[in-house]
């Protein structure tokens, strides 16, 4: 037995020196990252021939690709383009989840919707899934003659997690003089970032929130810091009605469904408003 609880120490002290050796390799490490976050990342998609998107793959130097799905209408005009980040609490959910809405949203705003499936926050820091918006934006500028796009109008727009993914990723669009032409946060996470943004004057503008129940007192704040930082901010409140709201296909009652119409109605409009047209 002594021989055995010997073996079995020196085993376990060899396996660890030689676990931490290959932590210290970067390549080892982002293998792993990488394959931990691809398994994720394609957890939750949907079949090809289920996807009403289209799904294409972005390819960046040295970085997983960035999986998007394009949604287009049918138009003879280059359309504006809205980017859209799905939510999950930055854990969770997937492009794919929001398939519907996204095509809704193309056919009946005549817009192209982009939407990104970023990386969940398991496998990565908050940097990675935002430079993937970032990137997301920066391919399709490159290319919007391609795909026919007007990418000289563009917003931003995230439920969640993606809201406030897409506000960091925002900013890094910024600062390579790429300019969005608003940002639209649908029930944001928000944390001192956000509202640090504001209180010095380097967040997006314009802005707009739509803020679903009553605890709200965090998302209340945002908004006072924005309006004290003259940014120009458009809010939208639904107090009777649950977070999820706007991707729901059924209603539980009246209250949802004249909510869902009228804020579907007031996004249209301010979506508008944002792009110029």
């Amino acid at each position: 037995m002594l021989i055995i609880g010997i073996l079995a120490t020196v085993a376990l002290a060899f396996f660890g020196v030689f676990y931490s050796l290959l932590g210290y390799n970067m390549n080892f490490r982002n293998r792993l990252i990488e394959r931990i976050t691809k398994t994720a990342t394609d957890a939750n998609m949907k079949k090809e021939n289920l996807l009403k998107g289209r799904r294409l793959y972005i390819e960046r130097e040295n970085l997983r690709p960035v999986r998007v799905n394009l949604y287009q209408p049918q138009s003879d005009q280059k359309l504006p383009v809205v980017f859209m980040a799905h939510g999950g609490s930055f854990i969770d959910h997937d492009a794919d989840d929001i398939d519907d809405f996204c095509q809704m949203l193309s056919e009946e705003w005549q817009v192209n919707v982009v939407s990104v499936s970023y990386s969940k926050i398991k496998a990565h820091v908050t940097s990675y899934p935002q430079d993937e918006i970032r990137d997301a934006v920066l391919y399709f500028r490159k290319h919007a003659a391609e795909y026919n796009m007007d990418m000289k109008h563009f917003v931003l727009m995230g439920f969640e997690a993606g809201a406030y993914l897409s506000l960091i990723a925002d900013r890094s669009l910024i600062h390579v003089a790429i300019v969005p032409s608003g940002i639209i946060m649908i029930d944001p996470f928000i944390d001192y970032v956000a509202v640090s943004f504001a209180q010095a004057g380097l967040h997006p503008n314009p802005a707009a929130l739509v803020l679903s129940g009553t605890d709200t007192e965090a998302a209340d704040e945002y908004e006072f810091e924005l309006r004290q930082a003259d940014i120009y901010i458009l809010t939208r409140r639904m107090p009777h009605s649950q977070k999820g709201l706007l991707l729901q296909k059924e209603f539980a009652n009246e209250t949802d469904r004249m909510n869902y119409e009228n804020t579907m109605k007031w996004l249209k409009e301010t979506t508008d408003l944002f792009l110029g047209r």
